[in-house]
């Protein structure tokens, strides 16, 4: 007997049913009270944008609101407080990572398949890596869970590095997307 594809995959659909409250504000963002109401959210929206844009399942409608906030506000002002909200998200997952999975961590550390790719990079980097590859993650429109453990995982930056470095990339990212919504929305 089959199962039906939600009992199947529920995560997967999911995800693919948060990108309708996206489609919806984005495609809908020509009507005046729903383009209106996502414009007027204003540096509130643009905070909210930014705290929704770490977590998997609700960055497509945090692109969709930065990208119609970017086509009318100020966008450096606008990333700054979008990063603020990045790192706020960061740091919840970054303390829920760190303490709730240290001891798995120190686990998988010793697991051959483990040592075994970390033999592959080169001796420099290797105590850099998972923080390069963290980094590399929540700077690209990837979810920041995946980036953040990886940081987490590392325990090669305090707290408060981590958190100019999340909000750093944060507000870039943030940047990059109001500013395309400055130019083509």
């Amino acid at each position: 007997m089959r199962r039906a594809i939600w009992n199947k995959y529920p995560k997967f659909l999911l995800l693919v049913l948060t990108i309708v409250p996206a489609f919806i504000i984005f495609y809908e963002r020509n009507i005046p009270w729903v383009h209106d109401g996502v414009v007027g959210l204003g540096l509130t929206g643009a905070f909210l944008g930014g705290a929704l844009y770490s977590f998997g399942f609700s960055a497509a409608t945090a692109t969709a609101v930065l990208l119609i906030i970017g086509s009318q506000n100020n966008i450096i002002l606008s990333a700054v407080v979008a990063g603020l909200g990045g790192v706020a998200s960061d740091y919840i997952i970054f303390k829920f990572v760190r303490f709730s999975f240290k001891d798995e961590v120190r686990h998988l550390k010793k697991e051959r398949l483990v040592r075994m790719l970390a033999s592959w990079a080169p001796a420099m980097i290797r105590p850099h890596l998972l923080t390069l590859l963290g980094a590399a993650i929540i700077a690209s429109p990837l979810p920041d869970e995946l980036g953040v453990s990886l940081i987490a995982f590392s325990e090669r930056l305090t707290l408060w590095q981590f958190l100019v470095l999340s909000y750093v990339l944060n507000t870039a990212g943030a940047l990059l997307v109001l500013a395309i919504g400055r130019a083509y929305v």
